[in-house]
């Protein structure tokens, strides 16, 4: 029983490595010239402070198969691992100051997620209308919401025998504070490409993005890089 467990976990990593498995020749063997760390790698630099299971989850890949990548990229430290509440979360390495990573992991929490956005898009909804609403219980909904009063991210407000339920300034204000960092980002991952063998040209690099077309012996391919974290939480901030 045990042997079948272990062949079948391998077969699910084999079946996402990609090929060839042997060496060909004119190609470099390198970590990010693979087409699915590549995606996980911009998958985390849009929702960053993600969890395994949502990681495996919205890119189709098994939670063996996309652990396996994730510990690839850590161990060329193109992503970093921490550990919130017990769960561990993953994000770019020097993409962000370490005390908002449990702020983005509130955020980008699977259940959190659409609690928060229902909360933006309705200000002042109640907990019954919010549970109907994100099709949680009352006690799911209220742990997430909790957590993100507590960090700033929501304000609520007793109305009678009802609690509703406000957005507050903080996110605009961290956002507000990661424009100049975004520089400071994009060194840190052409430094690390070039570390990992592949030649990186910068095709387009803005505040917020950055393009760059790597090359490993005869294999062309381009990152499309968000450069700041909070990035995609403004998207639903103001209702895109």
């Amino acid at each position: 029983m045990q042997r079948r467990m272990v062949d079948a976990f391998k077969k699910e990593i084999e079946e996402d490595k990609e090929p060839p498995k042997g060496p060909v020749e004119g190609v470099k063997e390198t970590l990010t010239m693979n087409p699915r760390r590549q995606e996980i790698f911009q998958y985390l630099c849009r929702y960053p402070c993600t969890r395994l299971a949502k990681i495996g989850k919205d890119l189709d890949l098994s939670m063996a198969a996309a652990k396996w990548h994730l510990e690839k990229l850590a161990e060329k430290e193109f992503i970093s691992k921490h550990e919130i509440s017990g769960e561990t979360v993953y994000c770019p390495t020097d993409m962000m100051d370490k005390p908002d990573i449990k702020l983005l992991a509130a955020v980008n929490h699977e259940r959190g997620t659409p609690v928060l956005r229902v909360i933006i898009q309705n200000p002042g909804i109640t907990l019954k209308e919010l549970c109907k609403m994100v099709q949680l219980n009352p006690r799911t909904v209220l742990r997430h919401a909790a957590e993100m009063e507590r960090l700033g991210l929501i304000e609520t407000i007793k109305d009678g025998k009802f609690k509703r339920f406000y957005k507050t300034e903080r996110i605009e204000k961290v956002n507000d504070g990661y424009r100049k960092r975004a520089a400071k980002f994009r060194r840190s991952i052409l430094k690390r490409l070039k570390g990992d063998g592949v030649s990186p040209k910068i095709v387009r690099a803005t505040d917020r993005a950055l393009h760059v077309k790597i090359i490993a012996g005869m294999q062309k391919s381009v990152l499309e890089v968000n450069c700041q974290p909070f990035a995609s939480v403004m998207e639903f901030y103001k209702g895109l």
